[in-house]
């Protein structure tokens, strides 16, 4: 019986990463998107604090990102929703995955940062971490793995930028804001741009 069981479990798990090849194009459009806005989105803010801007103008700017982020994944789920294609389960771990994701990133983007007076990028670059390593196991997709190393050494890094040992450094060029957009270029959209090209070869152009 136990030997059954877990017979039926890794047929399950190979389900579920054979399911994960099929919805990896479209989950490479979210990556690439989402990792363009918070790039923009970290280099409008440096050229902000740069021109001395203070007040409300950052708020504003990361509710238009984030907003817009939220915009385009809602309606590409609306989308692929009403169409014919086969819910899968990796789809629905991959959505609730980075839907927890998203929502622990605002709250430390809208709620801690602010509360706490300091950058949330060293945290939310950890929670990243946790996601890619979580998608890049459930895709086989090893470019996601391989994120996972480089957002969690750079969360230590933002870290130690944060700390009063590296603020002096940081706060003459806004070093982890800097950092983090250039990560999210890095290992955020080129990942999924080659996410998206791989797969829709490998299904024939659809």
């Amino acid at each position: 019986m136990d030997s059954i069981n877990a017979q039926e479990e890794l047929a399950f798990i190979r389900k579920a990463i054979a399911d994960g090849r099929r919805v990896a194009v479209d989950n490479g459009l979210d990556y690439i998107v989402w990792g363009s806005l918070v790039s923009l989105g970290m280099f409008a803010t440096i050229a902000l604090e740069l021109a001395g801007v203070k007040g409300n103008a950052y708020l504003f700017l990361w509710v238009a990102v984030m907003g817009s982020g939220w915009v385009f994944s809602l309606l590409r789920h609306l989308r692929e929703k009403s169409s014919e294609r086969v819910r899968t389960m990796a789809g629905s771990i991959l959505n609730a995955l980075w839907l927890s994701c998203g929502l622990v990133i605002m709250l430390l983007i809208f709620v801690a940062g602010p509360l706490m007076g300091q950058s949330p990028s060293p945290a939310i670059a950890a929670v990243l971490g946790i996601g890619y390593l979580v998608s890049g196991v459930l895709l086989d997709f090893v470019y996601f793995k391989v994120s996972a190393v480089f957002w969690w050494l750079g969360s230590a890094v933002m870290f130690y930028l944060e700390s009063p040992w590296g603020r002096p450094i940081s706060s003459n060029f806004h070093a982890d804001i800097l950092l983090f957009a250039v990560m999210m270029i890095l290992f955020q959209v080129v990942p999924g741009a080659i996410l998206y090209r791989r797969w829709r070869r490998e299904m024939g152009g659809n």
